[in-house]
């Protein structure tokens, strides 16, 4: 038997819930592991109409004809799953997949789910193939990453 654990943020010593990536009371951002993503052949029943729409945008994004496509609706109706999905298969295609996420209820700093989702990808690149791949968005997605730490680091003073 597993026993899970709930992060305690070292910073302020708070208990968080399972499966948060900041620190309720103060924003630290916990270390994150990299996101597993299932085996798109697994069985994923319902919500096949909307799966295929994600896979005619990827289709057409790989074509030059980005867009962009919300998820939304009440809590349990499937969006992380159907995420989850289209990602599986987004790699299996070749994209590059980024994951963030947020829950209800919980304190998230400004941007929160697109500053954990870049961090992991920035950690493991080098400056220049940084600025290469981001062309002109290299500034503001900097901006925004230093911004969220320096937001951190006030927090947990």
């Amino acid at each position: 038997e597993v026993e899970t654990m709930s992060p305690t943020c070292s910073a302020c010593g708070q208990a968080n819930p399972d499966g948060t990536s900041f620190c309720s009371a103060c924003g630290h951002v916990f270390a994150v592991a990299r996101p597993t993503i299932p085996d798109f052949t697994s069985t994923f029943v319902g919500r096949q109409r909307e799966l295929e729409v994600l896979k005619r945008r990827l289709n057409e994004a790989a074509a030059g004809r980005g867009s962009l496509i919300m998820l939304v609706g009440e809590a349990g109706i499937g969006k992380t799953q159907i995420a989850r999905q289209f990602a599986a298969y987004a790699c299996q295609r070749g994209a590059l997949v980024l994951w963030g996420s947020c829950f209800e209820g919980d304190w998230q700093p400004p941007y929160g789910p697109w500053v954990e989702a870049l961090r992991e990808y920035v950690r493991g690149r080098d400056s220049q193939s940084l600025r290469r791949e981001l062309g002109a968005g290299a500034s503001p997605l900097a901006q925004l990453l230093h911004q969220a730490r320096r937001m951190r680091s006030r927090a947990c003073r």
